[in-house]
């Protein structure tokens, strides 16, 4: 059930209108399945959700994540990488791995190029979470804004 409310949580706080959000803020998000990995298949059944808010204030940048995996077990890793639908690319972010309910959270400093990427091009990059027995990636999703 935790996980159910984690998802739905998340997809509440990406709904948010822009106004909500702070002018030095900008979030993304990413629906994540088996069926979007690649090379595939990915976790049979696998899904999940991740979320990226930037923020930025006098003293730092970065990006604050939240991970939530159902179906594909004990995850191993868990990344944010450059490379368009379709293409593998490679990690510029590691996160936590998700726990073993699923679930991880941070936040992360980011170069300063990165994060023009990210905003220019979020269709650019992914978010996949690995386990076992898919080391290349057991569930992914496109960020989106």
């Amino acid at each position: 059930m935790v996980r159910v409310s984690r998802i739905a949580l998340f997809a509440l706080l990406a709904a948010l209108p822009a106004t909500a959000l702070s002018a030095q803020s900008e979030s993304y998000i990413a629906d994540l399945t088996a069926a979007a990995e690649v090379p595939g298949p990915g976790a049979r059944g696998g899904t999940g959700l991740a979320t990226l808010d930037w923020h930025e204030d006098e003293d730092n940048a970065h990006f604050c994540y939240a991970i939530s995996v159902e179906n594909i077990g004990a995850a191993t890793a868990a990344h944010l990488h450059r490379g368009a639908a379709g293409v593998a690319g490679p990690p510029v972010i590691t996160f936590e791995t998700p726990d073993a309910l699923g679930g991880s959270d941070g936040c992360i400093d980011v170069s300063p190029e990165l994060r023009r990427e990210i905003r220019t091009d979020p269709g650019g990059f992914y978010v996949n979470v690995h386990n076992a027995d898919r080391p290349d990636g057991a569930v992914r999703g496109q960020l989106e804004r």
